[in-house]
């Protein structure tokens, strides 16, 4: 799948910063590929990722002060584009972004905010 990055339009009186604008350059793809994997629809994504990251902007202030504003964005971004689509809004982080739009754990921690460990293999039995 090609990611194509739109620019955000923000719906608030906010005026962007420059981190919070290098945030949504380095954020917005990969908040573009839940959103469509959510809805299957460009233009509906679109709408979701905007509207995540415009309500992100009015608590950009909090997410700074936060110890990591990736991990203070990822729960209201999810939430704004999985609402209309509960079950994938249920899925836990590493399975909707590892297993499947397959990110690398770095990509999800970075995405999320959080360290993703690292999964045991299961074993196979033999059957003799």
């Amino acid at each position: 799948m090609t990611v194509t990055t739109h620019p955000i339009e923000y719906s608030t009186a906010i005026e962007a910063s420059a981190d919070f604008a290098a945030f949504c350059e380095l954020h917005q793809p990969r908040y573009r590929l839940v959103a469509l994997l959510a809805s299957r629809n460009e233009a509906e994504a679109d709408g979701a990722v905007q509207a995540a990251l415009g309500e992100l902007a009015t608590h950009w202030d909090d997410a700074l002060a936060s110890p990591s504003v990736s991990a203070y964005a990822w729960p209201l971004v999810k939430r704004r584009i999985t609402d209309p689509h509960p079950a994938l809004g249920e899925l836990a982080d590493d399975v909707l972004l590892g297993r499947i739009l397959h990110l690398t754990r770095t990509q999800i921690a970075e995405t999320t905010g959080r360290h993703i460990p690292r999964q045991p293999i299961p074993r196979r039995s033999r059957s003799y």
